[in-house]
């Protein structure tokens, strides 16, 4: 019988970027809902006043969760710096009895056998460097060259992100290793009506759902123009947002598009709710009549895969990471023309219903083991590589 492999998980609750916690999540439930040979020892920095999928008690239940140290990040930094090693996350290592094989996302660690995977989302700043400032980009490139170089394998979420790493670091491209994460989806999700988050937010019943972060690279802008050539048209679609309302590289973005909304007159076409609860966020996906996703440039996206896994079609901008997704029924449409994304709503706002498509449903709901399953053997293949390495096989 193969032994488990003793895996460290690291995860913060950024402020700015529930991307993260949400990617870890649904790999630790691919590990826990397949039973993969991998013991898990869940380090999360400091208590969260909320996590996903459940509260903190539940968690501590469900995997071994240890709390580790907060500290001054700066601080920690220079020390590590000084001293080879990550010294909070040594402290944190020590409680764990036996020690672990692997830690990831993690791009070093001083103890030579224990293996580390580096974790990079995008290179979204090598694409779209004015949505950076020079000392951003800068940052991105030494952190993640440095990573690259000290980790023993780094894991991209795409074949297009490894692409870009065999272009930014090709010295290295024997290090990449591609996982695209499966959204997760509860049983409950299908045996509670939508329309109790509809009679909650006080939504209408039809209306297209964007759930991404207010992010400038997001694109809302351009769902913004399509509904003002679509409003001139005599067609009024409704447009709920979800999402944390900032951008942190670009602060002022938010106000912006709330300026948009006011001088097109479109307040009555579309609803910024903010940040939701899961629950809300999958239950929305049900009653939508279509997932939106305009943005330019995208890793491997959250909102593309939980529309996939709950059974719901999308309308995507053409990228070759959407592509690659390839989700049921979807529609895409050029992420620089708000003409070519106007037609596309006009055409499913006359052919869709709102509420559960129960054919795509029962579709994302026979697929998803099996889906869940390669994603969880992928880890553990991935792992168990980065072991090997670690250990000079």
């Amino acid at each position: 019988m193969t032994s488990k492999l003793r895996a460290a998980f690291l995860m913060t609750a950024p402020k700015h970027w529930t991307g993260r916690t949400s990617y870890l999540q649904n790999l630790l439930e691919a590990i826990r809902q397949c039973a993969a040979p991998v013991e898990v020892c869940l380090l999360i920095q400091g208590k969260p006043d909320s996590l996903p999928w459940g509260d903190y008690d539940t968690f501590v239940k469900k995997y071994s969760l240890r709390e580790y140290p907060r500290g001054v990040r700066f601080v920690n930094r220079v020390v590590s710096r000084l001293l080879g090693y990550d010294v909070l996350l040594a402290r944190a290592l020590r409680m764990i009895p036996g020690g672990v094989d692997l830690i990831f996302p993690k791009d070093y660690y001083v103890e030579p056998q224990t293996a580390t995977l580096y974790w990079i989302p995008d290179f979204q700043h090598v694409h779209l460097p004015e949505m950076f400032t020079a000392d951003d980009i800068r940052s991105r490139d030494l952190g993640f060259r440095l990573g690259i170089r000290r980790a023993t394998l780094t894991v991209l979420s795409s074949r297009d992100a490894q692409k870009d790493f065999c272009r930014f670091a090709p010295d290295y491209a024997d290090k990449a290793r591609v996982m695209s994460f499966v959204a997760y989806v509860p049983r409950w999700v299908y045996s509670t009506s939508p329309r109790s988050v509809v009679v909650h937010h006080g939504l209408p019943e039809r209306f297209f759902y964007l759930p991404n972060q207010y992010w400038k690279h997001k694109n809302h802008m351009i769902v913004l123009e399509a509904l003002q050539m679509l409003k001139e048209r005599g067609v009024r679609p409704f447009v709920v947002c979800t999402g944390i309302p900032g951008d942190p590289r670009n602060p002022a973005h938010f106000d912006e598009l709330v300026k948009k909304i006011s001088h097109w007159d479109l307040q009555d076409q579309i609803a910024l709710l903010g940040l939701v609860p899961r629950e809300d966020v999958f239950l929305l996906i049900r009653q939508s009549i279509c997932v939106i996703n305009p943005s330019l440039f995208e890793g491997w996206s959250t909102s593309v895969e939980e529309a996939k896994s709950i059974g719901k079609r999308v309308l995507l901008s053409d990228l070759a990471v959407h592509r690659e997704q390839d989700p049921p029924m979807a529609t895409y449409f050029d992420p620089h023309s708000s003409e070519d994304l106007a037609d596309r709503m006009a055409e499913t706002w006359a052919d869709a219903t709102s509420g559960p498509d129960l054919e795509l449903e029962h579709r994302a709901q026979s697929e998803l083991p099996m889906r869940m399953q390669r994603y969880a053997a992928t880890f553990v293949s991935i792992a168990r590589d980065a072991v090997g390495i670690a250990r000079g096989r």
